[in-house]
């Protein structure tokens, strides 16, 4: 249940009508909408998309957090665009990375310095 202002509305889960209807604009390849098996009531609670982030990399299942078919399709163009234009990190994988992630990795690409053989790494004034 969600309280929207005064009113507690429960929210609906989608028929199988309706992700026939959304998986139907989908052409194959492109994504999948629907619910994952899992959970107390052996689906999960809220919607799931899958699309596949870069040509040959795995098939991706990123959790809509949403029971709308709309919002979800919407969510799953929006990832399929993303990855068109080059973002090779989800929303949903973004949310996950923390300070060490960061740190981790900015450790790894930064160029190290490099030192001839000449040259004293201490300063000594004449």
């Amino acid at each position: 249940m969600t309280l929207i202002g005064d009113e507690m509305t429960t929210e609906t889960r989608a028929t199988s009508k309706q992700l026939k209807t959304v998986n139907g604009r989908l052409k194959a390849g492109e994504g999948w909408i629907g619910y994952r098996k899992g959970g107390a009531s052996g689906l999960s609670k809220f919607l799931y998309f899958a699309c596949y982030p870069t040509p040959g990399a795995p098939q991706k299942f990123v959790n809509s957090k949403a029971n709308d078919v709309e919002d979800a399709y919407r969510q799953l163009l929006a990832a399929r665009g993303a990855s068109d234009r080059g973002v090779v990190v989800l929303p949903s994988e973004a949310a996950r990375i923390t300070y060490e992630h960061i740190r981790e990795q900015y450790l790894a690409d930064r160029p190290k310095p490099h030192r001839s053989l000449g040259t004293s790494t201490s300063f000594s004034p004449r």
